[in-house]
């Protein structure tokens, strides 16, 4: 199939609304400055969204300042975002990848007899342990049914919840990454061998 890159592969979406602002429209004459009110008319007939509307320029992969931007904006349900785009270049968090075995260490990149790891889409090289089975601990909260799992190396800590399975129900390990606030690793593990004898028989 040929196509002219003249064509738009995609007839129904229409073009985007563009008209270039002149260096003459944009500063004012006497002052020059730019014409702030000749900008707000260009932006309103160019953009046609709801205001209020909080604008977040890129990204670039950056997850975690996506969530502080997120938490200062406002909630995702209440609030109006419009993201400039480039969401994933340039930044190693562009795309986490996370390994555990809570029976048997494994090796993976740099990770050496491990029970968790943390690697990159983006930099196949580099890896970060997340701890050890020797280093594990268990932890028992008055609130928990279940213990949590907690690993540790020198620099991060890993918080594994544990959650108890209906029979029936396939196993399932949650990865919520890193949180912002405390700097620690979470992940939920659900089983029905987290259940008291779940696993019997």
């Amino acid at each position: 199939m040929n196509i002219s890159i003249d064509d738009r592969p995609v007839n129904l979406i229409s073009y985007p609304r563009a008209k270039l602002l002149a260096t003459t429209d944009l500063f004012d004459s006497s002052s020059g400055l730019p014409s702030i009110h000749r900008l707000v008319q260009h932006l309103q007939a160019e953009i046609l969204i709801q205001r209020p509307i909080t604008i977040v320029a890129d990204i670039h992969g950056k997850f975690y300042d996506l969530l502080t931007i997120l938490s200062v904006g406002g909630e995702l349900a209440k609030t109006r975002y419009l993201f400039l785009g480039d969401y994933v270049d340039r930044s190693q968090f562009e795309c986490e990848l996370y390994s555990y075995n809570p029976c048997h260490p494994f090796t993976q990149s740099s990770c050496k007899n491990v029970a968790a790891c943390q690697t990159f889409a983006s930099d196949e090289k580099t890896a970060y342990s997340l701890g050890t089975q020797n280093s594990l601990q268990w932890k028992f909260a008055p609130s928990q049914e279940y213990p949590t799992l907690i690993y540790k190396t020198t620099e991060r800590t890993l918080h594994v919840d544990l959650q108890c399975l209906s029979s029936g129900e396939p196993d399932k390990l949650e990865v919520h990454g890193q949180d912002p606030k405390t700097g620690l690793y979470n992940m939920t593990l659900s089983s029905k061998c987290v259940c008291w004898n779940g696993c019997k028989g």
